[in-house]
């Protein structure tokens, strides 16, 4: 009986993060983004379609990350001291997420592509970074988005890529989301990371925390952790609609979450 609560609680306690990662992805990822040479919004686009019912939930509401959140603030941009106005650094900047399966790494990535949107005029793109076939096909969305294309391309992956940069190159202030990347060598022998002199940044959320160049330097890294308890029954409470005031619930009721 211990043994099938301990599953029963893991199951509760996994299941709310996956279903609310995909959710705040597909809420988020819709947003207008900027605007493309036609005048028209960018859509930052996902491979994923989630259930509709889900777009109610009010998924922006965001437990326990405060200390990640300022982590990668801080590295986005300049300045750490209050008294000295933050601005977004003109060169690229990469911050690794890393953690395990369902303890929020899209969340986080959605969240501050969410929240500091408005400062990357260039525009905000995520992509599906599972596989290489995924990539290029996020890849290909983007691309048809900015032109205005409407046939697809059959260049390489390699190819296409440079032409996407190029027509950042103009843009202003970019950022990048790669997603799923849990084979980082991909990232680096592909060459998909921008030169250190473009005003791109980027985001690359995997379950990989070691074994690889980009995880040697702590100043990229930001690695996530379980929720505390109390984080954890909020966030709980607020995916099933509810109130996340813990003192209105009582031992039963907290038990039961």
């Amino acid at each position: 009986i211990t043994a099938l609560r301990l599953v029963l609680q893991l199951v509760s306690y996994i299941l709310p993060g996956a279903i609310t990662t995909a959710c705040v992805v597909y809420c988020i990822y819709g947003l207008p983004m900027g605007k493309d040479q036609r005048g028209e919004a960018i859509i930052v686009i996902r491979d994923h379609i989630f259930p509709p019912q889900f777009e109610s939930y009010n998924l922006l509401v965001f437990y326990g990350r405060d200390k990640e959140i300022e982590t990668m603030k801080k590295r986005f941009w300049g300045g750490d001291d209050e008294l000295v106005e933050m601005k977004l650094i003109d060169h690229c900047v990469i911050q690794v997420v890393h953690g395990m399966g369902g303890v929020g790494k899209t969340t986080l990535a959605a969240y501050y592509a969410k929240t500091f949107r408005r400062a990357y005029g260039g525009g905000v793109f995520a992509f599906h970074a599972q596989s290489r076939s995924a990539f290029h096909k996020s890849l290909r969305i983007h691309i048809a988005r900015l032109t205005g294309e409407t046939s697809t391309s059959r260049a390489t992956l390699e190819v296409d890529y440079q032409r996407f940069l190029s027509l950042l190159a103009e843009r202003g202030n970019v950022l990048l989301v790669f997603d799923s990347c849990d084979k980082l060598s991909f990232i680096t022998n592909t060459k998909l990371l921008p030169t250190a002199d473009t005003k791109i940044h980027v985001i690359i959320a995997t379950r990989r925390s070691k074994g690889h160049s980009l995880m040697d330097r702590q100043d990229n890294v930001v690695p996530l952790h379980p929720l505390e308890e109390n984080d954890a029954i909020r966030a709980t409470l607020n995916w099933a609609g509810r109130s996340d005031d813990l003192s209105c619930l009582d031992e039963e009721e907290l038990s039961s979450v």
